[in-house]
């Protein structure tokens, strides 16, 4: 899941390059100048990427050639992915751990219940999409974007697309350009070994307060950074309001609003969910998915996990 996440991230990121608009160059030319900032391979990366010193047509080709090959690759990890999910079976949204019999009131068929699901979520989603390709179109669009690419004239503000917002306002919270970059990775890298870093017994927030409050404002703070990347660093967060003048910034200012984000974004990940995971008195929890739900019932449970596959 994690790699088609940063896989759709690199396609989006390529596509967006491809108008060749004012917003579309530069985005390319911040982006590719971070890799620059590796020691070492970055400058040889760099020169591969775009094709030469700088941006020009034959970094638009490769990019176009890449933005083409990645959906396909992408394909093939969705492909693997539904493959583990239908030998290993689905998780359950109670975090309830299924008895080892894998009792039948536990456990639904992949088909038709969650080929339904998935199908109404992919119409509702469609729908959206269908409103903004065909009714807004430029709704989250930026208008300097429809100004032909300038390599000499740098536009004012430089803003990323709205998927990418979070992960930009990271990269401009540390002063340091490669710490900046190596930050911005990490906040997607540190998904990576999620798994490990929540060290509960129980495994659904149902059940556990204490740390269901810290990802509710886990959640704020995304919000947060990507409202964040949006704005000017320097510009004030509250209009009129004077505060802490440092050698950096005021106090209030989007940069330093960015940087307490930043750093419970770290923290949450790094320091809380492991250590409330360790400390965290969580409450009761059922023996069974079925004992809360259907009460001597005869019925399936609404939030029953899938069923592994069962060969032939």
């Amino acid at each position: 899941g994690c790699v088609i996440f940063f896989l759709m991230i690199a396609t989006a990121f390529l596509g967006y390059v491809l108008p060749w608009g004012q917003m579309s160059f530069w985005g390319a030319e911040v982006i590719t100048n971070l890799i620059g900032a590796i020691p070492v391979l970055g400058e040889p990366i760099l020169i591969w990427l775009r094709g030469g010193p700088a941006i020009d047509n034959a970094t638009l080709n490769r990019f176009f050639s890449l933005h083409y090959l990645l959906p396909f690759v992408i394909a093939g990890c969705v492909v693997l992915h539904l493959w583990a999910l239908h030998a290993a079976g689905q998780n359950n949204p109670v975090g309830v751990l299924i008895p080892a019999d894998r009792s039948k009131k536990d456990m639904l068929p992949f088909h038709p219940y969650f080929t339904l699901k998935d199908g109404f979520a992919i119409i509702l989603f469609l729908l959206l999409f269908a409103i903004f390709v065909f009714y807004q179109p430029n709704a989250l669009g930026h208008a300097d974007n429809y100004i032909p690419a300038n390599p000499l004239q740098t536009p004012a503000h430089i803003v990323p697309e709205w998927y990418m917002l979070p992960f930009y306002a990271i990269l401009r919270a540390i002063p340091d350009k490669f710490g900046g970059v190596v930050a911005m990775f990490a906040a997607i890298g540190v998904l990576f070994v999620l798994p490990w870093l929540d060290t509960s017994k129980v495994r659904s927030m149902r059940y556990r307060p204490t740390m269901r409050t810290f990802f509710f404002i886990f959640l704020v703070v995304g919000v947060g950074l990507g409202w964040c990347g949006g704005q000017l660093p320097d510009a004030p967060v509250i209009p009129g309001l004077g505060g802490v003048v440092l050698l950096d910034g005021n106090l209030n200012s989007y940069l330093w609003l960015t940087r307490l984000f930043t750093a419970y974004y770290f923290l949450f990940f790094l320091v809380i969910l492991p250590f409330v995971g360790l400390k965290e008195t969580p409450l009761p929890i059922p023996a069974t998915i079925s004992e809360p739900v259907l009460t001597g019932a005869d019925a399936m449970p609404a939030f029953a996990p899938a069923s592994p596959e069962k060969k032939g």
